[in-house]
């Protein structure tokens, strides 16, 4: 059972105590100026994954909107063009024409990055990955 320690000053939540993270809060609206398309794509994104995969929590950063369960598991960084990169964790690099990077993080996680740009994009596959991700234990 993984243990959630929530930080006393910001108030988010981490799978170890004294994890280290910054406590600066950021309107996730920021990241979504002039970004109409973006917002709405990130919407239905998230519609999806709250009734397909479960309950999250979302926040921002001044480096992008961050997706949480019991810890961090998706990084969003909204384009002016409507596209929504992606950033996943996983336990292994995904092989896929959709993924434009994958990026060890440790010697057990990597960042699979990717880009969708319609909601034809958040399909069974992007869900699958997004599930994964989810379920990622530390």
């Amino acid at each position: 059972m993984t243990t959630i320690w929530t930080c006393p000053k910001c108030h988010r939540t981490f799978d170890r105590e004294n994890r280290p993270h910054s406590c600066v809060i950021y309107p996730v609206e920021n990241h979504f100026r002039n970004k109409e398309e973006a917002e709405k794509l990130f919407a239905q994104l998230k519609k999806a994954i709250t009734q397909k995969i479960g309950p999250v929590k979302v926040y921002a950063l001044p480096c992008c909107i961050r997706v949480h369960h019991i810890r961090d598991f998706m990084a969003v960084l909204p384009k002016r063009n409507g596209v929504l990169e992606l950033r996943l964790g996983h336990s292994h690099p995904i092989k896929s024409k959709r993924i434009f990077a994958s990026v060890p993080m440790s010697k057990t996680t990597f960042k699979n990055c990717l880009r969708i740009s319609s909601a034809k994009d958040i399909d069974t596959e992007l869900l699958g990955w997004v599930r994964e991700s989810y379920k990622l234990r530390p």
